[in-house]
């Protein structure tokens, strides 16, 4: 019984910290980079998605975490599932209030994909390309926009 909880809370906050890296390094970068219409475009159900999956993984972690502890007495168990468990008010306090704002922005037909210019140094992945059939599989490549296909036909 002690090992499948101890297991369920590891698998919970490794899927959790997975997902929170590949939002952080991958999907918002990306967003930004193909302008801010395309952005909040894709921003409300992603984010949605992302809470129902994050939300569940940090209460089941913990919880699970803390039963650890409870059948094993092992301490870092419990400093585990505190750990993870303060992720969720530390979202609804700090950053609730953003994600709700950008939730239900809407933004003028004077924004265009793939028109807007990257907020950090460097060409957009998207470029021209968003806005194309396709224009999904484009790589930024050594700071330039090319189509996943580039050189393949």
């Amino acid at each position: 019984m002690t090992v499948v909880v101890a297991f369920v809370a590891t698998l919970c906050t490794a899927l959790f910290a997975g997902a929170s890296l590949y939002i952080n390094l991958i999907e918002h970068p990306a967003r930004i980079e193909c302008g801010t219409a395309l952005a909040t475009t894709e921003f409300g159900p992603s984010y949605r998605r992302a809470t129902l999956m994050q939300a569940f993984l940090a209460r089941v972690g913990s919880l699970a975490a803390v039963s650890t502890w409870w059948l094993t007495a092992i301490p870092r168990c419990l400093l585990a599932g505190i750990l993870v468990a303060a992720v969720i008010p530390f979202t609804m306090i700090v950053f609730l209030p953003y994600q709700q704002e950008a939730a239900q922005s809407t933004f003028g037909p004077k924004f265009r994909v793939g028109t807007e210019p990257a907020r950090e140094v460097g060409q957009t992945a998207c470029g021209p390309h968003c806005t194309e059939p396709g224009g999904a599989g484009v790589a930024a490549v050594g700071g330039r926009s090319e189509p996943l296909t580039a050189g393949l036909v």
